[in-house]
């Protein structure tokens, strides 16, 4: 008892480490090319508002997508990745942000927020395609994720439990929130959606 107790604990030190490690790595890529694809989403009117419509009758998440995307941006290179990674760097909100992106591509210093009580394990993907997709990029591979991972879910459970068991767990998430606009209105939102849905495929598998 006490041994699978200690590699329990083992394990999720284990855990938080690679975490840790996935911090670190992201802060590695460089945050002009980041910094110069955002002010181009800002003067193309793609960036925020924060209160934009989702096209599905309701408002969209896009004040957290501006936060997501500005997460590890306006830090003090003095820092160190390890530092940045600890205490986590991000901009404003859509409106705000907007305006320190600006002034980061102009060459000018910010004064960022901080999000060390939370885990950004989002800026592993978000950073590197943000540095080279850009905003636009994010989306794309957002929706991607969350149809792979639907589809997953889906194929899981059925497999298990049946077709209508399936559609009567998925369906109603398609149906009943703005899940499909999520990727074009509030990528974070379309990753969180991925995440669920990965996870159902998990547990649905794990079962077998």
């Amino acid at each position: 008892m006490i041994r699978k107790g200690l590699l329990a604990l083992g394990g999720f030190i284990a855990l938080q480490l690679l975490f840790f490690l996935g911090l670190v790595l992201a802060m590695q890529v460089p945050d002009g090319p980041i910094v110069r694809n955002l002010a181009d989403a800002v003067q193309a009117g793609i960036y925020g508002p924060g209160d934009a419509p989702d096209r599905m009758g309701t408002r969209s998440d896009a004040f957290t997508e501006c936060v997501v995307a500005g997460t590890g941006l306006g830090g003090d290179p003095a820092d160190g990745p390890l530092r940045e990674a600890a205490f986590m760097p991000r901009l404003s909100g859509c409106e705000g942000g907007a305006g320190q992106i600006e002034a980061l591509a102009a060459g000018e210093r910010v004064e960022p927020m901080s999000y060390s009580k939370y885990w950004a394990g989002y800026v592993v993907l978000t950073r590197p395609v943000l540095a080279t997709l850009g905003l636009d990029g994010v989306r794309m591979v957002a929706g991607l994720l969350l149809l792979a991972t639907g589809v997953a879910a889906f194929v899981t459970v059925r497999r298990i439990l049946g077709a209508a068991v399936a559609a009567a767990l998925i369906l109603p998430v398609v149906a009943g929130t703005n899940l499909m606009s999520t990727p074009s209105t509030g990528f974070s939102q379309a990753l969180s959606f991925s995440v669920i849905f990965a996870t159902v495929a998990c547990v649905a598998w794990a079962t077998r």
